[in-house]
């Protein structure tokens, strides 16, 4: 852990590099607990979710790094919400392009494309409901995006 990271010291998380993305799209993801929530905040933005059970979230921090390009992907089943906390670039919205700075919020629904190419090096919040990875089955919902 380099000095950057010292805070997580602190912090119970779990440092995970996962085997299912592209082996050109280095990032690093730091879990920071998965939390049950009678209603989620996911779901508050989704107006056709009527979910009245608990459901599942899971909190992480992503890093990216710097002049990278991270390709469009979605998730059948996951919704997230991601806050940018360090980092300058282009996140890639479906077919838009939206540049993205420290402060900004992105609401992501389920089976939206999504991704990002960063100018600098980059870190955000990802809070995802239900989690990608599905902690039952293993099964991995990421799905990347056909190139045309």
């Amino acid at each position: 852990m380099n000095k950057h990271h010292d805070i997580l010291k602190y912090i119970p998380h779990e440092h995970i590099q996962s085997q299912y993305v592209r082996a050109d799209e280095r990032f690093d993801i730091f879990k920071l607990g998965t939390f049950t929530v009678a209603k989620s905040l996911l779901n508050m933005l989704d107006e056709k979710s009527h979910a009245s059970q608990p459901v599942e979230e899971i909190v992480e921090l992503v890093e990216l790094q710097p002049e990278a390009t991270y390709q469009p992907h979605y998730h059948n089943y996951s919704s997230a919400v991601i806050y940018i906390v360090l980092g300058e670039g282009i996140y890639l919205d479906g077919n838009n392009e939206v540049a993205y700075q420290p402060g900004q919020r992105i609401d992501i629904p389920m089976k939206t494309a999504h991704g990002f190419v960063t100018k600098t090096k980059t870190l955000f919040l990802s809070i995802q409901t239900p989690p990608i990875r599905n902690r039952s089955t293993g099964e991995v919902d990421l799905h990347y995006v056909e190139k045309k």
